[in-house]
């Protein structure tokens, strides 16, 4: 069972977890990373991120550094540059 969705930053990278509840205790949790995504350069610091969802459309992840603005799908298992989603 998966409770939340994280984000986490690191020099240019945001680093995508969820919380799931062990299989092996009904009390135990455990971060899963389920993607990592660099979306600026190593030495570019992530300032702010934000959700944002509108009705059907597909939600975005606004990623904002203090020289410009990425605007990434949110979900992005069907993309070509992933090899594998959890």
């Amino acid at each position: 069972m998966i409770n939340e969705v994280s984000f986490f930053i690191d020099n240019g990278k945001i680093i995508k977890a969820v919380n799931a509840l062990s299989a092996e205790t009904r009390h135990g949790v455990r971060p899963i990373v389920i993607e990592e995504i660099q979306v600026f350069p190593v030495h570019i610091a992530i300032r702010g991120l934000k959700v944002l969802k509108s009705g059907k459309q597909e939600g975005r992840l606004v990623v904002i550094s203090d020289s410009e603005v990425q605007s990434l799908r949110l979900h992005r298992c069907d993309s070509n540059k992933i090899s594998s989603c959890r």
